[in-house]
């Protein structure tokens, strides 16, 4: 019975703490060429990210667009200067090609938890920037599910402000998406990803020194519920 007891309050701990643990401990991703050097932490937990600046969007007359694809999505980054410079993030929702396809747009959410909404100046860029640099947690404004996050990044050493950088195509911006996306809100997903042997970032022997006494609880919660249910399934 002790080791029974001590096993279902294992895997219980071990869930609870597993779904807790920090987004910078779940893998920090792939390594990122990038124009500008950025400090790591703000790239943990990326698995697929996708860079671009102002030159990378389609000409046009006050509104400007790039569509991409990442993480299995498709996504419409969409800027405009009719009143000043304004940014928009959107998933795009193909339902029939050319005739059926609707976008929904992303909430910026700083560090601090402020929603941004979903529309963002590049004035709340650099207000919530710090040494050139800021992320954005984006959920969708429709169901409220994680979409990722958008980094904004300059030299501020060349650049006075982030209006500065942007009108000289020195603004950058990062959308990153992957394990973080997904799995913090999925225990289960997490739980199985460990247990399978599929973190991100984790050499397969550490990722079995972690799962192995998990393992070993649930073999033993199974077979003592079974020897202890044989007597009554088998009768007298």
């Amino acid at each position: 019975m002790y080791g029974f007891v001590f096993s279902v309050v294992y895997i219980l701990l071990f869930t609870g703490i597993l779904a807790a643990v920090p987004v910078g401990l779940q893998g920090g991703g792939g390594d990122i060429d990038l124009p500008v050097p950025i400090d790591p932490v703000y790239l943990t937990g990326f698995e697929e990210t996708n860079d671009w600046n102002k030159s990378y969007y389609s000409a046009g007359v006050g509104l400007y667009y790039l569509q991409y694809a990442l993480g299995g999505k498709d996504w419409q980054a969409v800027y405009t200067d009719i009143a000043g410079t304004i940014f928009y993030h959107t998933q795009k929702f193909t339902v029939i090609p050319v005739i059926w396809v609707y976008y929904v747009f992303c909430e910026f959410h700083t560090s601090d938890g402020i929603n941004r909404g979903t529309d963002l100046t590049v004035e709340n860029v650099e207000e919530d920037s710090s040494n050139g640099t800021v992320r954005y947690d984006m959920f969708s404004s429709e169901r409220g599910d994680n979409q990722g996050a958008l980094i904004f990044y300059y030299n501020d050493t060349t650049y006075d402000n982030s209006t500065h950088a942007w009108d000289n195509g020195a603004l950058h911006l990062i959308h990153g998406v992957g394990f973080t996306t997904s799995a913090t809100n999925d225990v289960l997903a997490l739980v199985l990803s460990v247990l399978l042997l599929q973190l991100p970032d984790v050499p397969p022997l550490l990722g079995l020194f972690i799962a192995a006494p998990t393992w070993a609880c649930i073999a033993f919660v199974c077979w003592y519920l079974i020897t202890a249910l044989i007597p009554f399934v088998s009768g007298p």
